[in-house]
């Protein structure tokens, strides 16, 4: 049983490690483009930024695999 508990924590750990690298990065692209860009170039990027982080959210929450659930039974009925 500790063996599994091991894995867990040891999983646990390396998951939040990658999510905050992942933030951690995105921020520091973000402030890297800040220095590149005007100011419209800034929202338009901050505005797809939004976007791709929503469409993530939904990919991970599993929208692709319902959506495709409810397309293949609407065709078969």
């Amino acid at each position: 049983m500790t063996s599994l508990h091991t894995k867990v924590r040891a999983g646990l750990i390396w998951s939040t490690i990658q999510n905050w690298s992942i933030r951690l990065s995105g921020l520091l692209l973000f402030m890297f483009m800040t220095r590149l860009l005007s100011q419209d170039q800034i929202g338009l990027f901050a505005a797809a930024s939004v976007v791709l982080a929503l469409t993530g959210l939904l990919a991970e929450q599993g929208l692709g695999e319902a959506s495709s659930r409810l397309s293949t039974s609407a065709r078969s009925s």
